[in-house]
């Protein structure tokens, strides 16, 4: 015992109950301001799924959804087309008739983007 505590492996560390203390104090100030954040800013919040189909449509990344059906070279190519002529890869791919309205709606489902679709 007598060299345990010349060791100080017997000592109590006196500023532990203060970290416990602040450490609980912590944590409950992160709960409520979780739930304020939530209450005052994100409960009633709804997506416009117009407005984020728009931008997708509209995006210069939305062409790599095109790649397996019309390939990677006449994707870059639309992409190109796109961002130089300021116009939509829907627009582009429907006028250049690189797809139709069916194949399109397909390649651009939320199925289909997020990989859960089987391909033919």
């Amino acid at each position: 015992m007598t060299i345990a505590a010349e060791a100080g492996q017997l000592q109590l560390n006196a500023m532990e109950p203060v970290i416990v203390l602040n450490i609980l104090q912590s944590m409950r100030m992160l709960t409520r301001g979780m739930k304020v954040l939530r209450e005052k800013c994100i409960d009633g919040i709804e997506a416009d799924r117009e407005r984020c189909r728009e931008l997708l449509e509209n995006s210069l990344v939305a062409v790599t959804a095109l790649n397996p059906f019309i390939g990677y070279a006449k994707a870059s190519q639309v992409a190109k087309q796109a961002l130089t002529e300021r116009r939509s890869i829907r627009d582009i791919v429907l006028s250049e008739k690189l797809m139709n309205e069916a194949q399109l709606a397909q390649a651009f489902s939320p199925d289909n983007l997020l990989g859960h679709e089987k391909r033919q």
